[in-house]
């Protein structure tokens, strides 16, 4: 079964991915909150940039059902 699919919130997360302009803004948001509020480590916009960069490109591929080389 497709994790997308497996459970409610999973599809509802599947649900957002499909609108990439707002799951770019919402990892960003998590990014913060995660790295910079909670293990208090500095973040320039470029670096959140770069992060959100590479985690949505992994999370798209698993989404689209790519496996990394």
């Amino acid at each position: 079964m497709h994790r997308a699919t497996s459970s409610p919130r999973s599809f509802v997360n599947a649900r957002i991915l499909t609108n990439e302009a707002f799951a770019t803004a919402e990892m960003t948001r998590i990014i913060i909150e995660q790295l910079e509020n909670q293990h208090q480590l500095p973040l320039t916009p470029e670096s959140t940039q770069f992060i959100n960069s590479l985690v949505m490109k992994k999370y798209l591929a698993e989404f689209h059902g790519i496996q990394p080389a």
